[in-house]
């Protein structure tokens, strides 16, 4: 690897050097590094993972074995956890920790493990994802052998076991490198689009104008990455009133004990009254969101993202939604593009985590692309 840097170097700087060295060293060092790199591992028995598996059935038991016959892998089973507590009559060779599947994030600090391996447990698929869930807290990343394991044959990960199969999931936000791609990629579609985006911003301010009395922009609290408030900037859709109009709603909903959710949807229907009829238009096509640009330019907001809630919605979230917080909200969002307006609190909020564990550059191109396609036909906008 060094030899292959240093000619490389050499070759940039001008330095005359020999073609088929030069190609010779591409070929050979990558092979030979990642030889070393195994054969290290299966010496010196470096670099293992360890790791916590849930379950205590045949997946588990196929697990333990197959990580005991190759340590090469680099996965050191330190605990076991499910409901009830597994027996210890599944390892024959091997003496580590096993628990009730509530003792999973004590066992991942007691234990030391970066990892969490899921297989079958007897717990329900919901209890079992809310455990899971917990150890996003914690910082560890999470495989799940799949169902159907030994017919679908998945893509290897980080925690493969041979042809067991698992599925990994990212075990914490995208780090500074993926987080710079993004904001980069932010900059340079709002300077981009700044043009066409000021004509039809102008032109909606003229219509909402000659339609009714009030302000062109509507300003509004919003809950930002890491919990943070800033005043999200749009086009006004609704009669100068509108908050008021339903503010004693909401503070009746509030002490009945209401959800974020069911004051939500009490507060935002489609034949909701305030909305005048410019406004309706601006809505169903979103040009009422361009605004955000200025958001987005600011470094408040994102192109693609968890939508931004209102502080009152904002403050209800617990556990394991509060991972939308690690990203900054959004113009558009996943659950936009799958039903916008239409779809209940909770898929939302699922949605919205599933986003920030699993984001990448392509999926951001895929959600715009489909936005697009979702504003064209104004489907489920309100």
């Amino acid at each position: 690897v060094v030899l292959l840097v240093f000619i490389t170097v050499a070759m940039i700087g001008g330095v005359r050097t020999a073609s088929v060295a030069l190609v010779a060293t591409w070929l050979v060092a990558p092979p030979l590094y990642l030889a070393g790199a195994v054969m290290t591992r299966r010496v010196l028995h470096t670099g293992q993972t360890r790791t916590v598996l849930v379950g205590s059935g045949e997946v588990a038991r196929r697990a333990i074995e197959t990580t005991s016959r190759h340590p090469e892998l680099g996965i050191k089973i330190v605990g076991m956890v499910d409901d009830p507590p597994p027996s210890r009559d599944l390892d024959l060779e091997r003496d580590f920790a096993v628990g009730d599947l509530d003792d999973l994030p004590d066992f991942v600090h007691q234990l030391g493990a970066r990892s969490v391996l899921v297989g079958y447990s007897l717990r329900s698929d919901r209890e079992l994802v809310e455990v899971i869930r917990r150890c996003d807290d914690l910082g560890v990343s999470v495989a799940v052998v799949p169902r159907l394991f030994d017919l679908i044959g998945p893509p290897p990960s980080d925690l493969a076991l041979g042809a067991l199969g698992s599925v990994a999931f990212r075990g914490r936000p995208p780090g500074w490198f993926a987080r710079g791609l993004k904001r980069s990629f932010d900059l340079g579609v709002t300077v981009l689009v700044s043009i066409p985006t000021g004509l039809l911003v102008g032109g909606a301010a003229i219509a909402i104008k000659l339609d009714s009395s009030g302000p062109v922009f509507f300003r509004q609290a919003r809950i930002g990455k890491n919990g943070r408030q800033f005043e999200l900037l749009k086009l006004r859709t609704m009669v100068p009133d509108a908050e008021a109009r339903v503010a004693d709603e909401v503070k009746r909903l509030e002490q009945e004990g209401a959800t974020s959710g069911e004051i939500a949807a009490a507060t935002k229907r489609e034949d909701d009254p305030r909305i005048t009829r410019v406004g309706r238009f601006l809505r169903k096509t979103s040009i009422d969101e361009l605004p955000q640009l200025w958001n987005v330019f600011v470094g408040e907001m994102s192109i693609v993202g968890p939508r931004p809630l209102p502080p009152r919605e904002g403050q209800g979230l617990d556990g394991w939604e509060t991972t939308r917080l690690d990203m900054p909200p959004g113009i558009t969002g996943l659950w936009q593009v799958v039903g916008r307006s239409s779809l209940p609190w909770d898929e939302r909020m699922q949605l919205d985590y599933l986003y920030v564990r699993n984001w990448s550059l392509a999926g951001d191109l895929s959600i715009i692309a489909r936005t697009v396609s979702t504003v064209t036909r104004a489907r489920g906008a309100v």
